[in-house]
Parts: C-alpha cells; structure tokens; sequence
C-alpha cells in the first residue's frame, strides 16, 4: 500500500509539476480585505495561492479544494491598501511565481485616497490596435499603476466564446492580468454566445449563461457595498470614496423594459453615500459615432436613455461610461434629456464649457441652499475604440449635439479617471500617447462667485449669458453654429488656428435674447481638416470649444 501510495504520489506531482497555464492569473472583486485570484491551466488539481506583502516572503496561504481546470481562490484578511505579492499553484506545489504577480488592496469604503481607473471598451479583437492603446496607456500611468481596470462590453469579438475570450483578451492582456483587477460589463457581441438569448426579446433570458459569466466572478451581493443585485448580470461597489454601478444594456430596450434592474438600480442609488457615482454599461444612450443613438433600430440605446437616464439624474450620478459606438465623444455636463437629440434644449446643460480645468473651464456642481443647483448633472463619456475603430463613411459625422468632442474615425484610444477628493478628472489618449481630450467635474461646497480669467485678453466672465453648440458637418464640411442668450449683448465669433492665427471671425454687433443660428461655410473651405479653437464673445462671457474640421 505504502508503494502504491507513494507511485501515486509521484503520478500526481509530475503532473502537477508538468502543468501549463493556459489563462490568467488573472484578479477579481479586489476589496480593502479581500480578493479572489482565477486562473485556468491544463490539467486538473486543486487550487492554492501563497502571499505576503514581499516578494520573497510568500508565507501566508489560501486553498480551495475542489479540483479542476478553472480555479478561484479567495484571499482574506488583508489589510486595506497595501500591496501583496503571490504565487500560484496546488497542493503538491506552487506552478507559477512572476515579479509581476501582486495586487493592491483597495481602501476602507468611504476613505479619500487618489483612485486611478482605466477605462476600455469595444477592445476584444485580437489586434496590434488592441495592444497599441494598452502601452500607450502603461506609458502614461507608469509607476502609478491602476487601481480599477473598467471594461465596456464587446470584450471579445465576434461571439463572446470562451476560445475568443482566449485569444482575443487574455492571449493579448497576459502582462497585466496578473495585477489589474477588472470589473465588466457585457456587450451584444458577448451576448451573442449567451445559452437561450434571444435579441428581440432579451429580458426572456434570465440564466445568463456563457462565456462571459464563466470569467467573471462580481460582487453580486453587496459584498463590496452597493445594494445587492443578486444577479453578475448587474452590480455594484465602492471603491475608497467612489460608487461604481455595472448595467446590463443588453437586457433593457424600449420595446422591453427590465423592471428588475431598474427597480435594483433605484434601491442602490437611494442608498449610496459616497462622494462620486460613476455608471457605466454598453450601449451608449447618446452618441454618432459608428452607432447613432438616434436611429429608430437602436432599441437599446434609446431605451437606455429613455429608461435609465432619468434614474440616474434623480440618484445624482456623475459620470456615465459606454462603448458601442466605435470612437470616443464626450458631451456637457447636462441632466433631463431622455429623447431624440432634436428635443435638447438650452436648459438641459448645466454647464456648455469645454469643462477642461487647463482652460480655467472645470464642469462644477454647485451644493447649498444659495445654488440653483444640488449636485446635479452628469458627464456622459463613449469609449468604444480601444481595439476597434470606425472606417471611412461608418460615422454619422461625429455631432451629436450633446457632445463637446468627438475623437474621428480610425482613432483608437481608452480613458483615465483620476479622483481625489471632491476633484475627478478624465485624460482620452490616442494610442500614440496624444491626449484628445481632458475634462474635469468639481464638487462644490458652495456657490463659486469669483471671476474667472478666461482668456489672454483679461476678459472677465461674471455671469455667464449665453450657451453655445458647435456642429462639424461630416458632408459638407461647414461648421453649424446655434448660440443662445439670456440677455440682450453684443457677439462676436473668431475661429483660431492652433498656433492662434486668426483664420475667421463674425461681429453680429447688439443681438436681442433668444436663440441664434449662423453657418461657417465658404469662409473655411480653403483650410485644412484639423483641431481648431472656436470662442464666441458677449459682454459679460467668452465660452470657448475646440472644434473639429472633417474634410475640405
């Protein structure tokens, strides 16, 4: 017996020893004391992770007995933001150690420390793009390192499977995975594989079954606080001050509405107490990218905004994360639009600023009983080209009116969060590094009644008097301009070249209140498409934008 015990042994180690990884490891539900580490290799064992918070010092361990291919640990007991080191492998011996095996735990629930989040979406081709805007993005952070890893759903192309997911992310995020936890959202590309998903009518599919679901492990249960949803179909956590919500906008369309979810969603929302909600799922409820949000085939995004948008303005949302649409854009910061973009009015953006904090222009939401506002409006952001891009005549010219800025086609590029205190502030890079786009949401305790410096020419904004919408025509070319004033002012327009040439300006001399319209046409045909800076000037404001010409 002993010899046949011991032949046994031996059968198992060399096969323990002679294991491969074929996935991960890879990092989920990362708490201020706890972490789930996953990892798929070729054969099947138990589970075991030795950890210490030194590389060389691996003397703390977590087993998880059942054995298989497909392994989940869960560390406890760590301590809140502090970084750990550990190993992977089974009972018979660790597999696995790499320097870049480590995580960092997050902060208590409430506490003010700087959070750094990455943002992709639609990435999951497989692609040198893919990668592109991976090391543009490791260039950026550095040291700094991430502390939550958001994903915007088509995360694998074309169907979601499990050997696309392989491939296509995590074949092509092997250096990270290790040490960047992620939490997701799926797509209608991972739904594709979904076991009983029927598209016309999604809220029929209750299992959520495949792929997708087999890789992720959520915290469905309020375990990171959140209201649990019971459901990896929708969540919630906190991380340090921040509220983060995942929705599902595959099950939620304007001819099918998910009570479920939106009942859920209003439950966590009256709930929350933390400083910044940040929401994000697929389908982007506003946006003319490769998508149009506005076309009547687009169910789901408009029944996301339709459906959802008004929950979140009432909850008191911040910021709004999507992809779908394969390109970034960015709108104002606004609150009470849920329809067809042609029913936006003046009054639904609180602020039309660039909300670049460079150009002295931050979005700020007001709080106290002196401010017309209460902490109100949300920054709506697409990223939906971190891998995929958009093609030649695939946009609808990138104009959607409640954008502030729409990155062009065949760009691909992701999104940095940055959040410190009551300061949160979004870098869009291009995979070459190039920043696009920088904006930034302050929550006030108090209405700010300083003047503001907004130009070189000492103009002081006191009350701001008018807002303005700047649309790039993708067919003409023509930039269509519709400003509106609160009060009787004189306005001037100038358009200025990078370098600060003057390439165009418009004295419309003493205009009376109300909505005015005027197109740039003939004026600009003989300038190249290119980033222009555009400023209308009253007697009391100087708002300035920077525009986009398409094409000659």
């Amino acid at each position: 017996m002993k010899l046949a015990f011991l032949v046994l042994a031996c059968v198992l180690s060399s096969i323990a020893f002679g294991q491969t990884i074929e996935r991960g490891p890879y990092l989920q539900k990362v708490s201020a004391t706890k972490i789930n580490i996953k990892w798929r290799t070729d054969t099947p064992v138990n589970s075991k992770v030795w950890y210490g918070t030194s590389l060389g010092n691996l003397t703390q361990t977590a087993t998880n007995n059942n054995v298989g291919t497909n392994h989940e640990v869960i560390l406890t007991g760590l301590q809140p933001s502090t970084t750990y080191y550990y190993a992977i492998g089974s009972a018979l011996g660790q597999i696995s150690a790499q320097p870049n095996y480590h995580f960092k735990t997050s902060p208590n629930i409430g506490t003010v420390e700087p959070i750094r989040t990455w943002v992709i979406g639609d990435f999951g081709k497989g692609n040198q793009s893919q990668l592109d805007v991976m090391n543009s993005y490791l260039n950026y952070t550095g040291a700094r390192g991430t502390d939550v890893w958001l994903w915007m759903g088509d995360n694998a192309y074309q169907d979601g499977n499990d050997s696309e997911y392989q491939t296509k992310v995590f074949n092509q995020y092997d250096s990270i995975f290790p040490f960047m936890p992620f939490f997701p959202t799926p797509g209608n590309h991972d739904y594709n594989s979904m076991s009983g998903y029927n598209l016309l009518t999604p809220t029929l599919h209750t299992l959520h079954s495949g792929a997708y679901y087999d890789i992720i492990s959520v915290p469905s249960n309020g375990e990171i606080g959140g209201h649990p949803s019971g459901t990896e179909a929708f969540y919630s956590f906190d991380y340090g001050n921040v509220h983060y919500i995942s929705l599902n906008s595959e099950i939620q369309n304007t001819n099918s509405r998910n009570s479920a979810m939106e009942n859920w969603l209003t439950q966590d929302l009256a709930q929350n107490t933390q400083d910044w909600t940040i929401v994000y799922f697929h389908q982007a409820p506003y946006s003319r990218g490769s998508h149009d949000s506005d076309d009547v085939w687009e169910i789901f995004m408009r029944g996301m905004r339709k459906n959802i948008l008004p929950i979140l303005d009432a909850g008191g949302a911040d910021l709004v994360l999507s992809g779908h649409s394969h390109n970034y854009e960015r709108s104002y910061l606004m609150k009470g639009h849920y329809d067809y973009s042609s029913a936006i009015q003046p009054s639904m953006f609180l602020d039309g600023s660039t909300g670049n904090p460079d150009n002295g222009e931050p979005y700020k939401k007001y709080y106290g009983s002196d401010c017309s506002q209460d902490y109100e409006g949300i920054v709506y952001a697409v990223v939906g080209n971190s891998g995929s891009k958009t093609g030649p005549g695939d946009d609808e010219g990138l104009n959607h009116p409640a954008m502030y800025i729409s990155d062009a086609e065949n760009a691909v590029g992701s999104l940095v969060l940055d959040i410190l205190a009551d300061t949160l502030t979004g870098t869009y890079m291009r995979s070459d590094g190039q920043v696009i786009d920088k904006f930034q949401i302050q929550r006030v305790g108090s209405c700010d009644t300083t003047t503001v410096d907004t130009t070189a020419n000492n103009i002081q904004e006191h009350t701001n008097n008018v807002v303005v919408k700047v649309f790039s025509d993708y067919k003409s070319g023509d930039f269509k301009i519709r400003f509106d004033l609160t009060e009787d002012s004189p306005v001037t327009i100038n358009v200025h070249g990078m370098n600060g040439q003057l390439i165009y300006t418009k004295d419309f001399g003493y205009l009376t209140n109300g909505t005015h319209y005027h197109t740039i046409q003939t004026e600009l045909n003989n300038i190249p498409a290119g980033m222009y800076n555009f400023s209308i000037v009253t007697n009391k404001s100087m708002v300035s934008k920077r525009i986009f010409k398409l094409k000659i």
